[in-house]
């Protein structure tokens, strides 16, 4: 069986491959058309406590004694 997905992600790998070439390499000659990197800040408010979320669980049972 041919699998007929391979050339599309081949090619969409290839894709993500060369634009972090020119992302990444300081001297790649089109670089220079790519917009300037940004540092976005966040005003996060502080929090009133120090603690933390639970991780998921599955159910909600709560243990007493």
């Amino acid at each position: 069986m041919i699998n007929i997905q391979q050339p599309r992600e081949t090619s969409l790998m290839m894709q993500t491959m060369r634009f972090r070439s020119i992302l990444y390499n300081k001297s790649h000659v089109l670089r220079t058309n790519l917009p300037e990197r940004f540092e976005t800040v966040y005003s996060v408010r502080s929090r009133n406590h120090d603690k933390s979320l639970i991780s998921n669980t599955s159910d909600l049972t709560i243990d007493i004694l």
